[in-house]
């Protein structure tokens, strides 16, 4: 018995938005065993897959996770740390400081000690 497993598939890739618009956007849809039926804004990629049978004798999990700039959030300085710092720096360094968190909004937990 070969070592590797053969499988042909098609992957339906499928445009979002209008027809007419130029793509800007482009998911995977689904896998069939068949040639597919496409809608208009669809396509299929022909797959040729060769894999190894050991593959389903020792399974293995992959993923890539892509995290992209804009979901990254601002880090938040809560009260709690803006007081240990001050007390910090006040102790080791002999000085009285005062630390304002600025551009954050009224009532939201934030150290604001000056609204601007």
């Amino acid at each position: 018995m070969p070592d590797n497993a053969h499988l042909d598939c098609y992957l339906i890739l499928q445009a979002e938005g209008p027809i007419w618009a130029p793509v800007q956007k482009v998911k995977a849809d689904r896998v069939t065993a068949k040639p597919p039926a496409l809608k208009a804004n669809q396509r299929a990629l022909k797959l040729s897959l060769k894999i190894p049978r050991a593959l389903f004798a020792t399974p293995q999990l992959a993923a890539n996770i892509c995290v992209p700039d804009e979901a990254i959030s601002a880090p938040i300085i809560d009260v709690e740390t803006v007081t240990r710092i001050e007390e910090l720096v006040s102790r080791e360094v002999g000085v009285s400081l005062q630390i304002s968190v600025v551009g954050q909004q009224e009532g939201n937990g934030h150290a604001d000690a000056e609204n601007p």
